[in-house]
């Protein structure tokens, strides 16, 4: 949960400074990040809450554990967070950096 807590940070700060920066205008990558941030903390609220497992004791052995849906969201989140450092990576290769 820390990593979907953590992406938090850099969005927050793009939202409230990337105005005063040139070139912050247009961050098509954002998503990326926002969505993967999400799924781990949604994997880690089903875990933490033991859900579906709560509710039919007993079904959820074997397949569709808390801790199974967990790693399933973990993964989304990976995956999410590596398509948005892949384009961040080509952003600014394309772009020049705004500081500059």
């Amino acid at each position: 949960m820390s990593l979907g807590i953590s992406t938090a940070i850099p969005i927050l700060h793009l939202t409230f400074f990337g105005k005063y920066v040139r070139g912050f205008d247009k961050l098509p990558y954002l998503q990326y990040w926002y969505y993967g941030g999400i799924s781990y903390v949604f994997g880690g609220v089903m875990y933490v809450l033991r859900i579906p497992e709560r509710f039919c004791i007993g079904k959820f052995d074997i397949f569709g554990a808390s801790h199974q849906i967990l790693h399933i969201f973990v993964d989304l989140g990976f995956i999410l967070h590596y398509l948005g450092a892949i384009d961040s990576f080509y952003y600014r290769v394309e772009n020049q950096c705004p500081v500059i």
